[in-house]
């Protein structure tokens, strides 16, 4: 009999101390600790940069003499290289929100017996402008070299592959978290009296590892 009343006290002890207000407060702050942990993890997954950048688009030449030898609208496809994925996370705030990438294309066209085919390899750098929302837009700068090859059988010209030089200036609008929607308009330095210069529109959609 002595040793039950001894133990329920002790018992009724270890119930009050269970429910007391700080058991709880340390109850909750460990559950706050965990979302916290998977609001973090989930946070950098989403920060998490994208690797590559493959895209497809359209090239609408501005120059009448390539319209009338190879089209009005030529297919391409292209891969950028986001240099956030190779440790560089400092670039934006060392270049005032500047992002650097460099990228690789080829455009190509038909008509007839003619053909032309030019390849950009370059880098760019982009600048915020506006954010609404999930949705950002961007002005860009590229310097790019191009590998320009043509044939014009009319003219009786088979260029054979011949570098020139050019940039380009772009508008892009992220509109979701893998998908970026371009236009810009391309300078080429002319290559046998043709310039191939002129307008492009596409979309790159983003490739995270």
């Amino acid at each position: 009999m002595k040793r039950k009343i001894f133990f329920l006290p002790l018992l009724c002890a270890i119930c009050m101390i269970c429910c007391s207000p700080q058991a709880g407060r340390a109850n909750e702050e460990e559950g706050k600790i965990e979302e916290g942990n998977e609001s973090e993890s989930k946070n950098t997954k989403e920060k998490r940069p994208f690797f590559l950048s493959p895209n497809v688009g359209w090239f609408f030449p501005s120059n009448g003499k390539v319209r009338d030898a190879f089209g009005n609208s030529w297919g391409g496809l292209g891969v950028g290289i986001n240099l956030e994925a190779f440790g560089l996370k400092k670039q934006a705030r060392e270049t005032k929100g500047a992002s650097f990438s460099p990228y690789f294309g080829y455009f190509n066209a038909e008509r007839g017996d003619n053909e032309a085919h030019i390849i950009p390899i370059g880098i760019e750098a982009r600048w915020t402008i506006k954010e609404w929302g999930d949705v950002k837009t961007y002005l860009g700068l590229g310097l790019a070299g191009y590998g320009v090859k043509f044939e014009d059988r009319a003219a009786g010209i088979d260029t054979g592959w011949k570098a020139a030089g050019g940039g380009r200036i772009m508008f892009q609008a992220d509109i979701a978290r893998w998908l970026t929607l371009e236009a810009s308009y391309n300078a080429i330095s002319s290559v046998e009296g043709y310039n191939f210069g002129g307008f492009a529109a596409g979309a790159k959609f983003k490739i995270y590892f």
